[in-house]
């Protein structure tokens, strides 16, 4: 329904110190076009792609590319989908974007802006990409509105709290019946080790996140990595 799951959109407001602190967990620069007249930079660990737009918007962002993305307005509406803003005319690059029950938008753009990622999976610093981490209100009716664009349940537990994870096309969202910040979040073996190493490189992790044990990461634009064991799931 949504198409081909493109990047998560973020902005940044210093490309330049966004892609250092990328850059130095491990992801790799990613070669762009030049649709957006803004700043514009992608990075990529072979798993998740992130573009850094040094422009204003609701970040992140889950972006999506979806041909004849005009004709395919008047579907969503037929949904009941209604958009946060569109772009359709024919003298302008296509997009729009819609939110999902958590506020996250959801954007769908007409063409892809940048490359591919690496054939092969890179795990940063961070470790292995597990899902995008949204805090949800009720995560079954969350799921609901997931599964109606296209994303199967996964993965669920009750354990710390109601969760749920639903994938498609290599992009899993998990849903948190808690307080959660939206996130991004890794798994990998050895928790302290990894947060050892990091310090060693500079970077401040801190111990605990909202969903769980494990370790909290900001960038410099903001976004939050959380770090977990890898059989934390």
């Amino acid at each position: 329904m949504l198409g081909n799951f493109h990047e998560v959109s973020v902005k940044s407001d210093d490309l330049v110190s966004s892609l250092m602190f990328y850059e130095q967990l491990g992801f790799a620069q990613l070669e762009t076009g030049d649709v957006w007249e803004h700043g514009y930079a992608v990075v990529s660990d072979g798993d998740i792609v992130i573009g850094l737009h040094q422009h204003d918007f609701d970040s992140p962002a889950l972006t999506f590319v979806r041909p004849d993305l005009k004709n395919y307005a008047y579907a969503l509406k037929r949904a009941r989908i209604k958009p946060a803003f569109q772009k359709l005319a024919d003298d302008e690059f296509n997009e729009l974007g819609f939110a999902d029950p958590s506020g996250i938008i959801i954007t769908l753009l007409e063409a892809r802006t940048h490359g591919p990622p690496p054939d092969e999976r890179m795990p940063s610093l961070c470790g292995s990409f597990l899902e995008v981490s949204l805090g949800v209100d009720d995560v079954e009716s969350a799921a609901q509105f997931w599964e109606s664009i296209g994303f199967a349940v996964v993965g669920s537990s009750d354990a710390a709290h109601p969760a749920k994870r639903l994938a498609r096309d290599g992009l899993s969202v998990g849903l948190h019946q808690t307080r959660c910040p939206r996130a991004l979040s890794f798994i990998g073996n050895d928790l302290e080790g990894r947060m050892e190493f990091l310090e060693t490189k500079g970077f401040t992790p801190r111990r605990g996140t909202p969903i769980g044990h494990g370790a909290d990461l900001i960038s410099p634009d903001g976004t939050r990595l959380l770090l977990f064991e890898a059989d934390w799931i």
